[in-house]
């Protein structure tokens, strides 16, 4: 005859419940079970002396009680243990293990790496400041809403970060100087999408139960402080620009003829640009709004690329690198800024007028030169000439490229 203790592991993770009556505790019930965290079997005690009191007698009490013992055991015997409960074990990880989990799957995506970089610091903002607030090691399934609205409420009020100080370009021989600023509603937004998305996906993995980050409102943004820049402005930056980095007219060219937003430049390979199809191609993944699209080329913009690539790199060079010339490394869109300021200052432009101005002037100029909406919203990549937050896909047609050559407003 078969004993049926031979279908039982030698190592039970968990004791039987049974019923007690202790002198200090009273009626108990009482069994060990395996506790996750700890990776022990720890004891559980369930007093039932208040229990007791809704019965008659003992024996009422006691059948009763047999009945919850019966019940745990059986509970206990199907793998559940009372320090799980319905929270997944995942959830006792700590914010820092799963924040390094996310950033090194989102690494794994291969997503361009100023997207990399903002996740990677946002993460390490909240990390940061669990720390300073002697939470070093909480774990996702703390992490609430309360710890959330403190969290964005000093990341508004409080946080700052190390910005250039206004007109302190480098001039001069002198070093530029830097001062502390508090963020604005944008960034402030940004942030807290950041936090929406890191807790979305531990909520996919089973990190936490809720996103603590989800009903927290956006700030109202601010307005664009980005001014036009004149013909006289313009004169003015081609001037100081063929002088000082004739390289760096190419990129104002292609933000005010192209089209083409600076950080998205700063991507583009010299294999993408076809200047047979009067064309730059950009990839999905070079786009600010992530859609493929054709920029159109004008008749000068394309000789200017002509000679510039007359040496004839190869297709896997970066179009602008970091000395502005075709390279095997992409140039910092830092490297942008610093050479505007400097023309700024020399120059003496208003300094509401930035690179990017340049391509709300290109816009600008489509529209003087009596191009359509339409036609204007496919070489913008706009869904809507007012609404510049919705984006579509578009690729450049025979149509498109001969309005654009025709129309183009010239630098």
């Amino acid at each position: 005859m078969t004993n049926a203790l031979e279908f039982l592991p030698t190592q039970l993770p968990y004791s039987p419940a049974v019923l007690k009556h202790q002198s200090y505790h009273g009626w108990v019930i009482e069994y060990y079970a395996y506790n996750p965290v700890t990776g022990t079997r720890e004891r559980v005690r369930t007093n039932l002396n208040e229990v007791k009191k809704r019965f008659r007698t003992t024996m009422e009490f006691r059948s009763y009680a047999n009945q919850m013992v019966c019940a745990i055991n059986a509970k206990l015997f199907s793998g559940w243990t009372p320090f799980m409960s319905t929270t997944s074990v995942r959830q006792y990880e700590t914010v820092k293990t799963v924040a390094d989990k996310y950033i090194k799957e989102k690494t794994r995506e291969k997503l361009s790496a100023s997207t990399l970089q903002n996740y990677r610091s946002v993460c390490t903002l909240i990390i940061n400041w669990l720390e300073s607030n002697k939470f070093k090691n909480l774990e996702m399934k703390n992490f609430t809403k309360t710890l959330a609205i403190q969290f964005m409420d000093w990341v508004f009020n409080d946080h700052t970060f190390t910005a250039p100080k206004e007109g302190s370009a480098k001039k001069y021989g002198r070093a530029i100087h830097h001062e502390e600023k508090h963020i604005g509603a944008n960034r402030y937004n940004n942030i807290l999408k950041q936090c929406r998305a890191f807790f979305s996906w531990s909520l996919q993995k089973e990190y936490c139960e809720i996103n603590p980050f989800a009903d927290l409102k956006l700030k109202k943004k601010e307005e664009k402080r980005r001014t036009l820049a004149s013909a006289e402005d313009r004169m003015k930056i081609r001037e100081y620009f063929m002088k000082k980095n004739p390289q760096y007219m190419i990129v104002c060219e292609l933000v005010y003829n192209a089209l083409i937003r600076p950080v998205e430049i700063s991507r583009i390979k010299v294999g993408q640009v076809d200047l047979a199809n009067k064309v730059i191609h950009l990839d999905a993944g070079q786009t600010k709004n992530g859609y493929a699209r054709d920029s159109v080329l004008s008749d000068e913009l394309i000789q200017i690329l002509a000679e510039d690539l007359a040496p004839g790199y190869p297709n896997d060079y970066f179009l602008i690198g970091p000395k502005f010339r075709p390279g095997k490394e992409a140039i910092s869109t830092r490297m942008y800024a610093k050479e505007w300021d400097k023309m700024r200052n020399a120059t003496g432009i208003d300094k509401t007028i930035q690179l990017y101005s340049l391509r709300d002037g290109g816009l600008t100029g489509l529209f003087d030169n009596g191009l359509d909406a339409k036609t204007v919203m496919k070489a913008a990549d706009h869904h809507d000439l007012n609404i510049t937050t919705q984006y579509v896909r578009k690729h450049a047609d025979k149509d498109l490229v001969e309005k654009l050559n025709k129309h183009a407003a010239k630098f």
